[in-house]
């Protein structure tokens, strides 16, 4: 196995032996190792890639943003039903990791998202001043009762059972 670190020049690696470094287009935030696909994903500032290793077995990194579209400081990165989710204040950009089909849900002007979180087999977000919204196909659909955290930040999220997931938020509580 190897251990592979973000910084400002990169990302390096290092298999127990050696170190190795990979360059990236932009200063790389999160990256995300897909147990299902076994693809490790990348968020940069303002870029999505992939990590891809060439016949000499070093990794290089694809942009999955060809078009130089728009993403944000991405900070999070999830896999639901073989999708990957980038999350940043600005965006959420779903990546089919078969296909590698994207879908983006932009946040509006003055409506920043302030966390995201996945239960069961929905992909849940929080909007500055609107609270937690369950994402659709083609929209964002209010969740009863989410308007209580139209203030908060989700700080960090884990599934806590089957059904279940744990949310800690900037005011110092779990819920």
């Amino acid at each position: 196995g190897q251990m592979m670190f973000a910084n400002r020049r990169g990302i390096v690696m290092f298999d127990g032996v050696k170190w190795n470094s990979v360059s990236t287009p932009s200063v790389p935030l999160s990256l995300f190792f897909d147990d299902e696909s076994r693809q490790v994903f990348v968020g940069c500032k303002n870029n999505i890639g992939i990590l891809i290793k060439g016949v000499h077995g070093m990794y290089e990194y694809t942009t999955l943003m060809p078009d130089k579209r728009n993403v944000g400081d991405v900070e999070q990165i999830v896999e639901l039903n073989g999708n990957i989710y980038f999350y940043s204040p600005e965006y959420i950009t779903r990546v089919n990791a078969a296909t590698k089909e994207i879908k983006q849900w932009p946040a509006n002007a003055g409506e920043p998202y302030t966390g995201f979180f996945i239960n069961k087999a929905d992909v849940y977000v929080n909007i500055d001043k609107l609270g937690i919204h369950k994402l659709k196909e083609s929209l964002k659909a209010p969740v009863k009762g989410g308007e209580m955290f139209y203030n908060h930040e989700i700080l960090f999220s884990f599934k806590y059972n089957k059904s279940q997931t744990l949310i800690g938020m900037n005011n110092d509580s779990l819920y």
